[in-house]
């Protein structure tokens, strides 16, 4: 059984392998399943051609490395937006990313709640990532439809200038687990945080087998890469702060979460932690945010998270490190950077 076991592991670790290395080097029109859309001009307007759509994913499964799969699309669509970042530390280390990608620290100072906010990048209205939203639409697999319909009558009202109207942070987290190889059980893919995070509280509660994230209360457990954590924005009657407020008000849907994929590892114990989410500034953006004790910290300032939930992944374990991200995400770095020093 045990020889089976390490087997099945080596196949699926080979499988997520391969499927980088082809997106590496053949990008997205690779045979590998994933989710596509197709956008045209009619008249004037960009318009999603929704009969089109495909909501395939990734058929590698899980294995010793699906942490770094994570890692590895994650960082992948934050270099497709240029690597935008929010801070809500007031630390100044950037060693967690990789030589290259971290702009210098004087190109990064801002004013207000949010020092150091970085907002050159793209963003949602940028004629260059509107696929690749569609895309992340696409990997949620029910719902899209509507969604599309929405953005096609946006996009003809205002001659193709508007971002998109519904806020699309869920589907990134989704299409990020689609293309790091996670079946079905495993993930509940949705255009609502709600339903993710309800699994995982479901699954820990051992009422969803299979289901590779576990909920937790951000004191109980340090977060890894590869776990996601999760936010409230405030409501003056509905202030969620633990798992549990989160079960008595799941009706509340004002959530966000973020894929963590690294730390400030200065110190023998991590300050704070790196973030990548969608829908952040309009864009796909790392944050940073603080940890005490190696805990995730609830940052109650304006713009800022009300961070109350840690969804800790729960399967086949293996190495992950932000910092054997693909050499395309250097190379986009680099080209970024050089772009930005070449402005006066």
């Amino acid at each position: 059984m045990t020889l089976r076991v390490t087997v099945m592991e080596l196949a699926r670790s080979a499988g997520q392998f391969a499927y980088f290395a082809t997106a590496l080097f053949l990008g997205p029109t690779a045979a590998w399943p994933q989710p596509s859309v197709h956008i045209v001009q009619v008249e004037g307007s960009p318009q999603v051609r929704v009969k089109d759509t495909t909501s395939a994913c990734t058929t590698g499964g899980l294995g010793s490395g699906t942490r770094q799969a994570i890692l590895d699309a994650a960082a992948r669509e934050w270099a497709a937006f240029e690597f935008p970042r929010l801070s809500l530390t007031g630390q100044n280390n950037y060693r967690v990313i990789p030589d290259g990608i971290s702009p210098r620290i004087a190109d990064t100072m801002g004013s207000g709640p949010a020092p150091r906010l970085l907002t050159v990048g793209q963003m949602e209205d940028d004629t260059a990532v509107r696929e690749r939203i569609g895309r992340y639409w696409a990997a949620i697999k029910s719902d899209y439809e509507a969604v599309f319909e929405q953005q096609n009558a946006l996009w003809k009202r205002s001659g193709g200038r508007a971002g998109w109207a519904e806020y699309w942070s869920a589907a990134f987290v989704s299409y990020v687990m689609c293309l790091a190889g996670f079946p079905d059980e495993a993930f509940a893919r949705a255009s609502a945080h709600r339903d993710y995070i309800m699994a995982a509280v479901e699954a820990r509660a051992g009422e969803r087998p299979g289901y590779a994230y576990h909920a937790f209360d951000l004191a109980e457990a340090a977060p890894k890469a590869g776990d996601i954590i999760c936010a409230a924005r405030e409501d003056k009657d509905r202030t969620i702060n633990s798992i549990a407020d989160f079960k008595a008000k799941s009706a509340h849907g004002a959530y966000h979460c973020d894929v963590v994929v690294g730390f400030d590892k200065t110190s023998g114990t991590p300050g704070v932690a790196y973030a990548i989410g969608g829908n952040v500034l309009n864009s796909v953006t790392l944050t940073e945010t603080p940890l005490r004790n190696g805990r995730v910290t609830p940052v109650k300032t304006p713009h800022a998270r009300n961070w109350f939930g840690l969804l800790r992944y729960v399967g086949p374990n293996g190495p992950a490190s932000f910092q054997k991200v693909p050499d395309e995400v250097r190379a986009k770095a680099k080209a970024v950077r050089d772009a930005r020093s070449a402005v006066p």
